[in-house]
């Protein structure tokens, strides 16, 4: 990634945009990579629902996306 003052650009940016252009209102969708991250070595363990593989534009290889489960809390 590559950072021009509050700006970001490069590769990961552009997959976060594709990945949020299969989303509709409401959802939160990663990919593989950033599930496996965010469960890391702890117990905390997030909900997710297989969201299915994704060819993203401007990517040749497919993506397996999840969505997020979660609840708003008030």
């Amino acid at each position: 990634m590559i950072t021009e003052e509050e700006d970001y650009f490069g590769s990961a940016v552009v997959m976060a945009t594709r990945i949020m252009d299969e989303s509709k209102g409401g959802q939160i969708l990663v990919f593989d990579l950033l599930r496996q991250v965010a469960e890391g070595p702890s117990n905390t363990k997030n909900q997710y629902s297989d969201f299915g593989r994704r060819t993203l534009k401007g990517f040749e290889d497919e993506e397996q996306i999840y969505e997020v489960l979660w609840q708003a809390t008030a």
